[in-house]
């Protein structure tokens, strides 16, 4: 989990670029473009709230943003009220790094069942031995009970309250 936490707190790092981004953009496109709903839309700022919770909406609209920022209606106008180049390649940049995170963290997440799936054999593998060995010790110390009970794995006598095992796969009909 600490990988996979690692990871997360990647994308959140880029994910607060991405907003910072944004903001900043904003900012001068209010300036360069007083009360303009149309403007506001064309970069989507009436999609900042949804994306600046979700990675790969966040992707899309640095994205957009990014091809607005660029376009030569826009461009012109806003570097002249005090935006700077460099914010808005930054824009682009933090696209491209958030993606390729947010892509890393799904590869990540979707191999672990065969981590799991690995891990879960390999316990198999030591309880298979340990049972053996119990089994074997059921012969070598029948004739002495306090050793034999050191080689017991479980009480064989089940009573009334207890439980079967559980495991992790459901059952299939």
């Amino acid at each position: 989990m600490d990988v996979q936490q690692g990871m997360t707190d990647a994308i959140e790092t880029y994910m607060t670029e991405g907003r910072n981004g944004l903001q900043t953009l904003y900012f001068y496109v209010e300036r360069a473009f007083p009360d303009n709903k149309v403007v506001d839309g064309f970069f989507g700022h009436d999609r900042y709230e949804k994306a600046r919770k979700s990675p790969l909406l966040m992707f899309d609209l640095l994205v957009k943003s990014y091809k607005a920022a660029n376009d030569s209606k826009y461009h012109g106008k806003l570097i002249e009220k005090g935006l700077k180049p460099e914010d808005i390649e930054a824009l682009n940049t933090t696209s491209g790094t958030l993606y390729q995170k947010y892509q890393e963290r799904d590869k990540y997440i979707s191999e672990r069942v065969y981590v799991t799936q690995e891990r879960i054999r390999q316990f198999n593998k030591v309880w298979a031995f340990s049972v053996s060995v119990s089994e074997a010790s059921k012969i070598v110390f029948q004739d002495n009970y306090a050793k034999l009970q050191q080689y017991l794995l479980y009480d064989s006598k089940k009573t009334e309250n207890e439980e079967e095992p559980v495991t992790d796969t459901p059952e299939q009909n």
